[in-house]
């Protein structure tokens, strides 16, 4: 016994003095407090919980850890924002993938609420006339458009995920940190009815939407001039309730299934 002990006390007198040191460490090195989030798994961490769609994945999920958590994919820490108070965004996106994208999901909703569309053409009608197409300059006069566009770039931002940053404070150095922009535009907090398809939130408010007029353009002149030039209609035999509003991923994220519609022109047949 007297030999067991000799054995065993230098050891205790090691463990001790490490845990001593370890201790004296922690308090001049405090750690910074983190996020709240689920707990991870070893080597996969928290990749188990992000499907196929991650910004909405990540979006259930700040429903239930708050609009700032912490995961981890793999080993690697990332803190995720899902509030519009905590970035300053400024986002600019452009090349004909981004165009189209907006277009693509604009139509399906307009086609998905046909009050919507009315309402555009009647202020198309009003503004320019049926003997001309719309022009650059013709977009001040035009505000429903405008929250047509907004409206949808809420919905179906052209990137559901900003470019991660590393985080140089406030969490451990060397984070990552994603901005979830689909998220945010789903925000009870800060939208009404954030899950509806409603242009009239925008009416008569001022908003600087990513650079105000110079990055609307595109968007502006390519749906105005489809909006003012035809009507819309889907093809025979299908249901407003058939039109799929499910998101592909990707660099852009895309309606999952490709929507088949009707033009008819609507103005005098010379202009086409």
């Amino acid at each position: 016994m007297e030999i067991s002990w000799s054995l065993t006390f230098p050891w205790l007198c090691i463990i001790a003095a490490l845990a001593l040191i370890s201790k004296r460490i922690a308090k001049q090195n405090p750690q910074p407090k983190l996020p709240p989030g689920p707990k991870s798994w070893p080597i996969i961490g928290n990749l188990n919980q992000i499907v196929s769609i991650p910004h909405q994945s990540l979006h259930f999920l700040s429903q239930k850890y708050g609009e700032i958590m912490l995961l981890k994919f793999g080993k690697f820490p990332v803190v995720v924002a899902s509030s519009p108070e905590i970035p300053k965004l400024s986002l600019r996106l452009g090349g004909m993938d981004s165009s189209a994208t907006t277009v693509e999901w604009t139509v399906q909703e307009i086609l998905k609420h046909p009050w919507v569309f009315q309402k555009a053409k009647e202020e198309l009608n009003r503004v320019i006339g049926r003997n001309i197409w719309v022009g650059e300059n013709d977009f001040s006069q035009l505000p429903y458009i405008d929250a047509i566009i907004m409206e949808s770039m809420r919905l179906h931002p052209l990137a559901t995920l900003l470019a991660p940053h590393y985080s140089m404070g406030y969490c451990k150095v060397g984070t990552t940190v994603l901005i979830n922009t689909w998220s945010i535009g789903r925000d009870r907090t800060s939208w009404d009815k954030p899950e509806e398809f409603l242009p009239e939130r925008f009416m008569g408010k001022e908003i600087n939407m990513l650079g105000s007029n110079f990055a609307l353009l595109p968007f502006r002149s390519v749906l105005a001039n489809l909006f003012h030039g035809f009507e819309l209609k889907l093809v025979e035999g299908m249901k407003v309730e058939d039109i799929c509003m499910e998101e592909e991923y990707g660099l852009t994220t895309h309606p999952k299934e490709p929507l088949e519609i009707i033009l008819e022109p609507t103005l005098s047949l010379y202009l086409y």
